[in-house]
């Protein structure tokens, strides 16, 4: 039976093919001056592993850059951390309500409701109670009845959460999720911060979320997507000042059974079943990240056309049957 890839495990194929030389009949990474090294450094963050990798002749700069970096991270941690009980978003779902809310919070409470409404609701933060139905369901090795998502349905719709500089709000029973694209985010403000540093080529690897940043228009990193079943490697993108994101099966909730993605589509209430796996190249990982879930959820057609209506996108998505379908750029940028 085909192996199916956890987000971790296909970015960790995606590091061996970028970062590292001799990777098969793969190219190598090609973006350092002759003498430059590239110098990596891991740590678990966000509930992932994350990796910094510097380009840089002097190892103690691109260590003391790489640890600038995760001090960034680990700075905005308490705000969006869901499982620190103590965090501002673990407030708001308990509370319901979170007066004087962090800027970064507000800010990207914000820019969720955005996506929302720009992807006609396929992107909705308050899916948390449909995605609690579905892993204490799958953790009983069954899935939902109808009139159980029925009922969890009830209680998703973003347009109920009031945003502002003074006060968070959800409606009743509400609980909001921001893992589509706090992640991608603290990725981008870590990135700025080795850019401010002076480690002008470096790139940030959060199991799933990638950014890359380069100091030539003449060097690149490649990163390679894999297939959800890890069968192979279907695109190898460049990336210089920009990031690349996916989401699938590449985890379920219960595959010894036939398993469904982890995946739901906020306004069915039901697992997404029309891709396998979308990966999305934008100009920072925070859009990336948002974008790869919305044209999930929205399916191969309607997933296409969004991401044509915004300028610097492109996308892969990999059907159930192994199919492959490109946006009209996406080509320029693979190898």
């Amino acid at each position: 039976m085909a192996r199916t890839l956890s987000r971790r495990d296909m970015i960790r194929s995606i590091g061996i093919l970028g970062l590292t030389l001799g990777a098969g009949s793969l190219p190598v990474t090609a973006f350092a001056a002759p003498g430059t090294k590239r110098h990596s450094r891991t740590a678990l963050l966000m509930g992932t592993f994350v990796t910094v990798t510097v380009a840089h002749e002097s190892p103690d700069f691109a260590d003391e850059a790489a640890g600038k970096a995760f001090e960034a991270i680990r700075g905005e941690l308490p705000v969006f951390d869901g499982h620190d009980r103590s965090s501002a978003l673990s407030v708001l779902n308990r509370d319901g309500k979170l007066a004087s809310p962090p800027p970064q919070m507000v800010s990207l409470m914000e820019a969720a409701a955005n996506w929302h409404r720009a992807t006609g609701g396929a992107f909705d933060p308050s899916v948390t109670p449909l995605v609690t139905l579905f892993r204490e369901a799958a953790a009983r090795g069954v899935e939902p009845d109808r009139k159980q998502i029925t009922q969890a349905l009830e209680l998703v719709h973003a347009e109920r959460i009031v945003v502002s500089g003074q006060r968070l709000t959800l409606g009743c029973d509400m609980a909001v999720t921001l893992d589509g694209i706090a992640k991608g985010a603290l990725v981008d403000r870590a990135s700025e911060v080795l850019s401010d540093f002076g480690a002008s080529t470096h790139l940030i690897n959060a199991g799933g979320d990638i950014r890359a940043r380069t100091d030539s228009e003449h060097r690149s990193w490649r990163v390679a997507v894999q297939s959800p079943d890890g069968s192979e490697y279907p695109a190898v993108t460049r990336l210089r000042n920009g990031a690349v994101a996916s989401s699938g099966s590449y985890e379920s909730l219960r595959p010894e059974a036939g398993g469904f993605t982890h995946l739901l589509d906020p306004r069915t209430g039901y697992p997404c079943r029309t891709a396998a796996g979308v990966t999305v190249i934008a100009r920072n990982a925070a859009e990336a990240d948002a974008l790869s879930t919305a044209v999930y959820v929205l399916g191969p057609r309607n997933g296409l056309q969004l991401v044509k209506s915004r300028p610097g996108t492109e996308c892969l998505i990999l059907g159930p049957d192994g199919s492959e379908l490109r946006s009209a750029g996406f080509d320029r940028v693979a190898i």
